[in-house]
């Protein structure tokens, strides 16, 4: 049986990199739905990284339980690093299929500039023009300025 969930409340799906030392991506952003695409020891920059990435393939299928469940009714996405281009192709998917939900969903993106000494990889800007919000967090500040 399908929760219902009424659109009154704002319900936020946040999908981003989460590491256990340190206080970028999800760790940041707790309140929200979490759904973690990047476990990491700590963030990236550091010259020493273990963790794991989740597969585009994993996403989806994280995205279609909800979905299944009638879960998938959200106000507003959050999304921030990915940590591998076929990611950022399962992230467009699911952006699309909630404004087919939901037309007047908010969709807030960081692009994470600078990421392997580029501005913004070919991948991202394809979907840039989804967003509601474009913003920036400290690294890619830095890496503008």
């Amino acid at each position: 049986m399908a929760v219902k969930v009424s659109l009154n409340c704002l319900r936020v799906l946040c999908i981003q990199s989460h590491v256990v030392h340190g206080y970028v991506g999800n760790k940041i952003a707790v309140f929200p739905l979490q759904v973690c695409v990047l476990l990491v020891i700590t963030y990236t920059g550091y010259a020493f990284v273990k963790g794991q990435v989740l597969d585009a393939a994993s996403m989806k299928d994280l995205y279609l339980g909800l979905k299944a469940n009638g879960l998938n009714k959200y106000t507003h996405v959050l999304t921030g690093y990915m940590g591998s281009p076929s990611s950022l192709e399962a992230v467009a998917d699911i952006v699309s299929d909630l404004k087919k939900e939901n037309s007047n969903i908010k969709y807030y993106c960081d692009p994470v500039l600078g990421d392997n000494g580029k501005l913004v990889s070919f991948s991202v800007r394809s979907f840039l023009k989804s967003a509601y919000c474009v913003y920036y967090g400290q690294h890619s500040q830095e890496f503008r300025y």
